[in-house]
């Protein structure tokens, strides 16, 4: 059975509708997919498990172009839906604004301003599509605080007056989604980061390394300690490379 008429899905061009709409077959190797339907059959063609699919098996006859083409298609689609997903949490968060605010006439026309503000999207689109990403695309510990910090700034350089309505998304997603304690601590210790930015200095970071300390270490005894080492080899590493 052909897909149904008038659908212009790219997945189409390598499978075809069953008799439920939902299930498909492959043109190349003939697996049948029970559900899921054309999203199902395209990771099927980008490599399955092996491209972190693990809701169905690759397909083992796939040319390799077209294999390349499905998995750019793929990586499309996560962004426009990351993007997508951005833009709506940001036009909620406004509405929750403007029914809280009690002059809402002033804050009309910087409200109206805002919407589909492709410079304070793109950023704030770059933070949700590392915190909701899936783990297997996500970068380094030691990376993904940088990577927030650095869109952090970005948004607060691009669009001073709306800052405080994207960086209220961010924050809530990154308390929901993510152990902000680990990845600081991890950001702190990273010797890029912490010797060129001085973090040593920072109270946030030094109080969220000294959390996950304690929190793994089997007494507070042995929490000091780990606590104490670490700073003085960041200390003695500081001196050596100044």
């Amino acid at each position: 059975m052909a897909p149904k008429k008038g659908s212009d899905d790219i997945g189409w061009q390598y499978g075809i509708i069953l008799e439920n709409r939902h299930n498909f077959k492959c043109n190349y190797c003939s697996f049948t997919g029970q559900g899921g339907g054309v999203s199902r059959l395209k990771k099927h063609i980008a490599g399955g498990r092996l491209a972190s699919y693990h809701d169905v098996q690759r397909c083992k006859m796939v040319p390799s172009e077209v294999k390349k083409l499905m998995i750019e298609h793929l990586k499309h689609v996560r962004a426009e839906t990351a993007r997508k997903r951005a833009d709506k949490e940001m036009q909620e968060r406004i509405i929750s604004e403007r029914e809280r605010d009690e002059d809402i006439e002033d804050e009309e026309e910087m409200y109206a301003e805002y919407v589909h503000d492709p410079d304070i999207i793109e950023p704030l689109y770059e933070v949700l599509r590392v915190v909701d990403g899936d783990r297997t695309r996500r970068p380094s510990i030691g990376l993904v605080y940088a990577k927030l910090e650095a869109a952090k700034k970005k948004i607060c350089e691009v669009s001073p007056r709306h800052a405080h309505l994207v960086l209220d998304v961010v924050e809530d997603r990154w308390d929901r989604q993510m152990s902000r304690d680990l990845h600081m601590a991890a950001y702190y210790l990273h010797p890029a980061y912490h010797y060129a930015y001085e973090l040593a200095y920072e109270d946030d970071l030094t109080a969220a390394f000294t959390r996950v300390v304690e929190r793994l270490s089997r007494s507070p005894v042995l929490a000091a300690d780990a606590i104490d080492e670490a700073s003085l080899g960041l200390s003695s590493s500081i001196q050596t490379n100044t």
